[in-house]
């Protein structure tokens, strides 16, 4: 998520970085599969560490608020919000085996 965060906020400010505030453009967020992921977890603001164990720096999360203040949609696809049943496949063919 950090990663992104930084990404996403260098890339806004390279692009619109030099325009007033209230001249800058919407931000339309779209993720597939972990993109998706990524996308929520950036607007639910999280406290703790991510997936992989990393928590946000006070950098990132400044960015993370700049970002969020201009983003209005997000567009997921095919997205696991809910996780995803294949794990549970593989463990039942694994006891199976």
């Amino acid at each position: 998520l950090g990663e992104a965060i930084d990404e996403l906020y260098s890339s806004y400010r390279t692009a619109f970085g030099h325009l007033k505030f209230d001249r800058q453009p919407q931000i339309y967020l779209v993720g597939h599969s972990f993109g998706g992921v990524i996308a929520r977890a950036l607007m639910a603001n999280p406290a703790g560490p991510d997936l992989f164990g990393k928590s946000l720096t006070n950098l990132q999360r400044s960015r993370a608020n700049y970002l969020r203040e201009r983003v209005v949609l997000i567009h997921t696809l095919s997205t696991p919000h809910e996780g995803s049943f294949l794990p549970d496949m593989a463990g039942d063919v694994a006891d199976y085996i």
